[in-house]
């Protein structure tokens, strides 16, 4: 349910919604997209529905947008999926119950937390603590907001899946590096209290990190004991010594199914030969990277790229289906003939560099 216009009566839609719990009893799914105060979704119970989705809420505080929360875990008992964008939010009336979790829903196993605009890491953490300390056994998770999971990190501890597009340590946030380091400690941290992951994705384009943060980043992965995939989108200020740590770690999780790399920043042969490591790991089944950089003036030489072939010919691992190499390479006959070779002895394997 959806409407452009922000003046659709509160009272309208509760109608509505008192005549859906009413007739659809069996309603199981629920979008509403619309410019109303979000205390109205809470007046009637609905008992069905497995999974909600509230985007277009208008401004309002943090005791509010803890109102919702709270009728939503005693609203909705069966619900399954939560995907909630946090509107403008008025952070000068914080709620009375913010550090008592009182209410809970057990129920809810994915969330997907939206944020309309950047937030400072206090707020952050207010919004994360104000939501995700209701659903103790939340297994996906999805945050745009910020990075604001320290605070509720024991209740995540069963995240199987989580997938994160930081706003916090964007470049515009005008935090200090003193003050962005702090708050990637912080994260990996958190990251480090996950040992159920199986699935993470982290989006570091805009992120004001470096090779430290990478280095520092690494040390969490071998707490990872569970993880089976990650994506990493790591920005121009990443190079060579932040993914050589990224896939020195990786090269030690034994069940590693699939790996994908989006790199910004100018990597090096060293950096490639890294990458090209991660090939052998025995469990993994695809490995995907694209070089950002990659142009006529890039310092990954054809002949690096040759050496990695050479190397882990004969290495590779035997559940390899799917390697994908930077395009930028398609318009090289020695690569192409060595990545041909590598499709030809080892049955089952397709590359994307093919002649």
């Amino acid at each position: 349910l959806g409407a452009d216009s922000a003046s659709l009566r509160p009272e309208l839609l509760q109608m509505f919604l008192n005549e859906l719990s009413v007739h659809c009893s069996a309603l199981s799914k629920v979008s509403f997209h619309l410019w109303v105060h979000p205390g109205v979704y809470i007046l009637r119970p609905f008992k069905s529905v497995t999974s909600l989705c509230l985007t277009r809420l208008p401004s309002c505080t943090l005791s509010e947008i803890e109102e919702l929360v709270v009728g939503i875990c005693r609203q909705f008992p069966t619900l399954e999926t939560l995907d909630l964008a946090i509107p403008e939010v008025d952070f000068s009336h914080l709620p009375q119950l913010l550090s008592k979790p009182t209410t809970t829903n057990h129920a809810v196993k994915k969330i997907v937390l939206r944020a309309n605009r950047h937030y400072t890491p206090q707020e952050d953490d207010q919004i994360a603590e104000c939501v995700l300390s209701r659903f103790p056994e939340v297994e996906n998770l999805m945050l745009t907001t910020g990075a604001g999971l320290g605070v509720v990190a024991c209740p995540l501890c069963k995240l199987r899946t989580l997938v994160l597009r930081p706003t916090r340590w964007a470049e515009e946030t005008e935090l200090t590096e003193d003050e962005l380091s702090t708050y990637f400690e912080q994260f990996v941290q958190v990251v480090r209290q996950l040992p159920e992951l199986r699935t993470f994705v982290l989006d570091l384009s805009r992120a004001a990190v470096d090779d430290n943060s990478l280095v520092e980043l690494a040390t969490a992965i071998p707490k990872l004991t569970n993880l089976t995939g990650i994506y990493l989108d790591l920005p121009h200020s990443v190079e060579d010594k932040g993914v050589c740590s990224i896939c020195g770690a990786l090269f030690g999780a034994s069940k590693l199914q699939w790996v994908s790399f989006r790199i910004s920043g100018l990597i090096t042969d060293e950096a490639v030969m890294c990458l090209g490591k991660l090939w052998t790991v025995p469990t993994l089944k695809s490995f995907y990277t694209h070089l950002m950089s990659i142009s006529c003036d890039t310092p990954i030489t054809v002949e690096g790229v040759l050496q990695v072939v050479s190397s882990v010919r004969g290495n590779l691992s035997k559940n390899l289906k799917s390697l994908h190499f930077s395009n930028y390479y398609r318009y090289e006959p020695r690569v192409l003939a060595a990545f041909n070779g590598l499709e030809r002895g080892h049955p089952g394997l397709s590359t994307n560099l093919k002649p």
